[in-house]
């Protein structure tokens, strides 16, 4: 398991950041603190990179390149919808809990390989010095519809 640590020191790519799918943030907050306890009796460790994290370009050039949403954390509003997802996921039974888990990795990941202009949740993003609100809601509901259940 390469941990973000582990892939921060011998993976370096110029003009990349790090990014935890579900941030650590996230996994640390009260309500949601013990569902995350028992995810790791069955496997997910929020720094397995692997699992919870992919490569984001940290330049304007590269995003625009790469066709991948610009990361410049924080991004809060990030961190709300994947905390309001998961708080649905936490309350289902153990089973479908871990199913919902995994299923809701893959979308976080393949919704941002799929729509670079997510990029209001970066409140720092060079190409929006004041945040949209209405952006902000359209990228958050384009997100968070590309991670329900199917």
């Amino acid at each position: 398991m390469p941990t973000f640590r582990d892939v921060r020191a011998r993976c370096q790519i110029n003009g990349f950041q790090c990014h935890h799918l579900i941030p650590v943030k996230v996994c640390n907050m009260g309500a949601l603190r013990p569902f995350f306890e028992k995810s790791k009796a069955y496997g997910f460790d929020p720094d397995d990179f692997g699992v919870n994290g992919m490569h984001l370009p940290c330049r304007e050039r590269m995003a625009a390149a790469f066709g991948l949403p610009l990361h410049r954390g924080p991004h809060p509003a990030y961190n709300q919808m994947v905390a309001e997802r998961l708080a649905a996921i936490s309350v289902l039974d153990e089973y479908e809990s871990r199913l919902q888990l995994m299923q809701f990795l893959r979308a976080l990941r393949e919704g941002l390989r799929n729509c670079p202009e997510v990029d209001a949740f970066d409140r720092r993003h060079p190409f929006q010095p004041t945040v949209d609100m209405r952006r902000l809601d359209s990228d958050a509901d384009f997100l968070f519809r590309f991670t329900q259940p199917s």
